[in-house]
């Protein structure tokens, strides 16, 4: 019985695979069928299409010289609207054109909104910052500084026991640590700062979206415009070229006393002066390009040109905000540098190296939130 089932079962799938191949071939062969037709299709219609383009020729031919008559029409039409738009004239005397500008947040309101961000995200940005720390520890962190305690017993050996322990002393042990030579591996700190900086920025821009982001994506996802942010970065740096220039010249002259009198002393520092606030006024575009750079499909020179747009009529506000994050960030780092000398300073080389890791995202989160209020 089994035999026989097995039998008829073979039978069954020999019959469906034949009928299954029958049809295949007759779909096969209605298609072929159908193909010389198309093919005729598509020439009719491509020689329908020369067909038109000749005949139109010697119309398009004699509409030339209505086109090169209609072109001082045209051209004096666009410089009609040029000229209805508000614009200053050179050597007249005219009233003051209000742009229209965005409303840009106040340095406090930045700080706040950054500061709320950044709480509200918390474990995200502290997830970002412990992986930081971890590599910044194995892979960049050298010891650069004197021991916090030689420190501490150098001012106690020149002001005394007592003397160390107030106001005074504690001021010279801080000018003793910022006096100290800086980090002899800056390069390698230099760079993981810059690919830091495209994990906050990327971080911070899908956060401001409303996605959600984990930390992985953080890393995986944010070095795709590494290329433009360098570039970026590079245009950065020729800005502040004659800054450094200028910087050099002026301490190298002091220095050696070449300066006969103060009138030439004064002379030269005050246009080092000028020539920083010129490199200044450049770069206070270009910061904001760099985050214009990050942006999918943005070029270097689509970013600086974007960022000059937003910051039209507006240099002096955006000088302003980015100047005093420096000063804002400078103070609340001596004070607790001045904190940590007076109550615990063997924590002092701890202090001064994480310092960098952890402002690194406020800096970030206050540098995008101008950015977007200029949009």
């Amino acid at each position: 019985m089994s035999k026989k089932y097995k039998k008829i079962k073979q039978d069954q799938h020999q019959f469906a695979s034949d009928e299954i191949n029958e049809t295949l071939r007759q779909v096969v062969w209605d298609e072929l069928k159908d193909w010389p037709r198309e093919v005729n299709k598509f020439v009719n219609k491509c020689r329908k299409l020369i067909a038109n383009f000749v005949t139109n020729i010697p119309e398009r031919i004699k509409n030339i010289p209505d086109f090169i008559n209609n072109l001082p029409n045209v051209w004096h039409e666009r410089l009609r609207d040029a000229r209805k738009k508000k614009k200053y004239r050179s050597f007249r005397l005219q009233k003051k054109i209000k742009p229209k500008t965005s409303t840009i947040f106040s340095t406090r309101e930045l700080l706040q909104l950054s500061l709320i961000f950044l709480w509200k995200n918390k474990r995200l940005f502290v997830g970002i910052i412990v992986i930081h720390i971890f590599v910044y520890a194995i892979f960049i962190r050298t010891p650069y500084m004197a021991d916090a305690k030689s420190i501490v017993a150098t001012v106690q050996a020149v002001l005394g026991q007592d003397n160390s322990r107030t106001f005074r002393g504690s001021l010279a042990t801080m000018g003793a640590v910022l006096s100290s030579s800086g980090p002899s591996n800056a390069i390698a700190i230099s760079i993981a700062t810059l690919l830091m900086s495209l994990v906050y920025i990327w971080t911070i821009r899908h956060r401001f979206a409303g996605e959600v982001v984990r930390v992985r994506d953080a890393y995986y996802q944010s070095m795709t415009s590494l290329l433009s942010f360098v570039v970026v970065l590079f245009v950065i740096s020729i800005q502040l070229f004659p800054l450094g220039i200028a910087s050099f010249v002026y301490t190298t002259a002091r220095g050696n006393n070449l300066f006969i009198s103060g009138f030439e002393d004064l002379a030269f520092f005050t246009i080092t002066i000028l020539i920083g606030l010129l490199s200044l006024y450049w770069v206070s575009s270009s910061v904001i390009a760099l985050y214009a750079a990050t942006l999918p499909g943005v070029y270097p020179i689509q970013a600086l040109a974007i960022a000059r747009n937003l910051t039209k009529y507006q240099r002096f506000a955006v000088f302003k905000r980015l100047l005093a994050l420096p000063v804002v960030l400078g103070l609340v780092y001596m004070i607790i540098l001045m904190l940590i000398i007076r109550f615990t300073s063997g924590y002092i080389v701890y202090f001064t190296e994480g310092y960098h890791i952890v402002i690194l995202p406020l800096i970030h989160v206050y540098l995008y939130k101008l950015y977007r209020s200029l949009i």
